[in-house]
């Protein structure tokens, strides 16, 4: 499981990049067509990472409530009230990888209860988790980097105005 878990870290590191030079106003763009934008991309993999390896291990997630509520699959920043600070988000990206390496390593998961997700997979134990986990991030990454193309190519069209 160290491979994978390497993986989901260095994934995680390839996030922070791709947005590093991104304006909060730049990753809140939800282009044309689309029902969710960058900072959402970021909240998804992280409550969906909570939910795969913790929730249906029967542990608590280690991220606020209000995150799972706002970035559960089925979601969109277009129906928020109220917006999360993108600092507070990205405080837990790569924490929450750190604390999923120190329980796994701990072992903390004891017990897993299967699903068949979305992509048609049924994970059946942590392992089977982080895995599937793995697969999702490194789908939102390139939707991430799809979306950035998309915001800055709209900024750099003639007569608009920047972000």
């Amino acid at each position: 499981m160290e491979r994978e878990l390497d993986l989901l870290r260095q994934t995680r590191n390839n996030f922070i990049s791709a947005i590093e030079s991104l304006s909060e106003s730049q990753m809140m763009v939800i282009p044309k067509g689309l029902n969710n934008n960058i900072f959402w991309n970021l909240g998804h993999i992280l409550v969906t990472q909570q939910l795969l390896c913790y929730r249906f291990s029967g542990l608590p997630v280690k991220v606020p409530d209000e995150f799972v509520s706002l970035f559960k699959k089925g979601t969109s920043p277009v129906s928020w009230t109220n917006t999360p600070a993108i600092a507070r988000v990205k405080s837990h990206m790569l924490s929450s990888i750190e604390d999923l390496y120190k329980d796994y390593h701990s072992g903390e998961f004891k017990q897993y209860k299967p699903f068949k997700t979305h992509y048609g997979f049924s994970p059946q134990c942590i392992e089977d988790a982080i895995r599937m986990n793995n697969v999702h991030e490194a789908l939102h990454l390139g939707m991430v980097e799809i979306l950035k193309k998309l915001v800055l190519a709209e900024e750099d069209k003639p007569g608009k105005a920047k972000i």
